[in-house]
């Protein structure tokens, strides 16, 4: 998530930078037509901007909301992982408890259930995983979308040149 994340907002953060060299070029142009610049002139101030964008995305109402409404809809999933790992473990316990009593056979049995359900249990973890970033990465993207015009015009109206992302360093 974090890497996508930071992609988006890098260009987002490039847009803003691009307009701004653009605008400051636009404005500069009729100026270098009627006069040349002199060496002494200052080329003007830049502005740059900082924004912790993951923490607004987060702070915002809307952002709460769905965050919460993901995680509630993971606990079932979170908690049958979380079952799964209990018997995996209690199955372990059993077998150390148990190794000098049990024969080869049953031995043999109880360790290639243990090694089947952790490979279940690791396959249906990643799968979790995986399918709970893209939902949040979504949940993510819609937000951004919303919010990049509003940073973008308080990036304009401000002056700002550059603006930084302080949530991902």
């Amino acid at each position: 998530m974090k890497r996508k994340f930071a992609a988006t907002f890098l260009a987002v953060a490039l847009v803003f930078a691009v307009a701004a060299a653009a605008q400051t070029n636009v404005a500069s142009a009729p100026a270098a037509t009627t006069a040349a610049p002199s060496a002494a002139t200052p080329t003007g101030t830049q502005k740059i901007g900082v924004i912790d964008i993951q923490t607004a995305i987060l702070a915002s109402n809307e952002g709460q909301r769905d965050f919460n409404i993901l995680n509630t809809k993971f606990d079932p999933k979170r908690n049958e992982l979380q079952s799964s790992n209990k018997e995996i473990e209690d199955l372990r316990r059993q077998l150390q408890a148990q190794d000098g009593k049990l024969n080869d056979d049953a031995r043999g049995t109880l360790v290639k259930s243990i090694e089947a359900k952790q490979k279940t249990l690791q396959r249906n973890s990643e799968d979790a995983q995986n399918e709970y970033q893209q939902q949040q990465n979504e949940i993510v993207q819609r937000i951004l979308g919303k919010m990049a015009p509003v940073v973008r015009k308080y990036a304009t109206d401000a002056g700002l040149s550059v603006l930084i992302d302080v949530s991902n360093p």
